[in-house]
C-alpha cells in the first residue's frame, strides 16, 4: 500500500495493447501506484523492489504460465494477492491456480469493473 492508502498493483501480459488498457483504466480508478510487465520474468524483476499488494497476471504467457508466476510470486511475496485471467474455462484451471496460490481467477474478455471488484474482494479484510 502506499503511504497516502491507495492500493499498488502490478498487471502482467504479453498482449502489450491489453497490458497498457489495464494500466490506464486502474490509473484513472485511483490506483496510484500500477506497474506493468511482459511476462513472468520482468514481473519477478519488479517485484525484486516494488511490493504491490496485487499482481494481476495474464495465465496463458510465453517461457512462464500465469500459475508458475504466482507460484514464485507467493514464496517472494507470501502476502500478494493474486488475480489470474484465462481464456479457458475457469473450472478447468480451478485446482492448478489455486494450488499456485491464486487467490481470483477472471474469464476473458475481462470489464475493467470486474476487475477491481475482483481486487476489493481479493483486499478487503477475512471476516470470521
Amino acid at each position: 500500500m502506499t503511504e497516502n492508502g491507495k492500493r499498488c498493483i502490478l498487471v502482467v501480459d504479453d498482449n502489450q495493447d491489453i497490458r497498457e488498457g489495464f494500466v490506464l483504466l486502474l490509473e484513472l480508478a485511483g490506483y496510484d501506484e500500477v506497474y506493468s510487465a511482459a511476462c513472468g520474468e520482468e514481473a519477478l524483476l519488479t517485484l525484486a523492489s516494488v511490493r504491490p499488494d496485487v499482481l494481476v497476471t495474464d495465465r496463458n504467457m510465453p517461457r512462464m504460465s500465469g500459475e508458475k508466476l504466482a507460484e514464485i510470486a507467493k514464496r517472494i511475496a507470501p502476502e500478494i494477492k493474486i488475480i489470474m485471467i484465462t481464456g479457458h474455462d475457469i473450472e478447468a484451471v480451478r485446482k492448478a491456480a489455486t494450488a499456485a496460490g491464486v487467490d481470483r481467477i477472471l474469464q476473458k474478455p475481462v470489464l475493467i469493473e470486474d476487475l477491481e471488484t475482483a481486487i476489493q474482494e481479493v483486499l478487503a479484510p477475512a471476516t470470521a
